[in-house]
């Protein structure tokens, strides 16, 4: 991705109930609690980390690299 352009990130999780609860983070930083989410990012490489968990505790865990250079 290039500085100042939006990266979409997508997670899909699968549920009986689609009761799910969703959480992006960079590190200990929460960026987005959305399932899906657009966004910039400043000039390197971000590890997002997208944690899914249902009413029942069940958790599912999942990561994006993603590479930012200048223009």
């Amino acid at each position: 991705a290039l500085l100042n352009e939006k990266v979409s990130l997508s997670g899909r999780g699968v549920c009986r109930n689609d009761d799910l609860t969703y959480a992006w983070r960079e590190g200990e930083i929460l960026i987005s609690t959305e399932a899906n989410f657009e966004r910039s990012f400043e000039v390197g490489e971000h590890t997002l980390v997208l944690t899914i968990k249902d009413v029942e505790g069940n958790s599912a865990v999942d990561s994006v690299v993603i590479n930012v250079k200048r223009d």
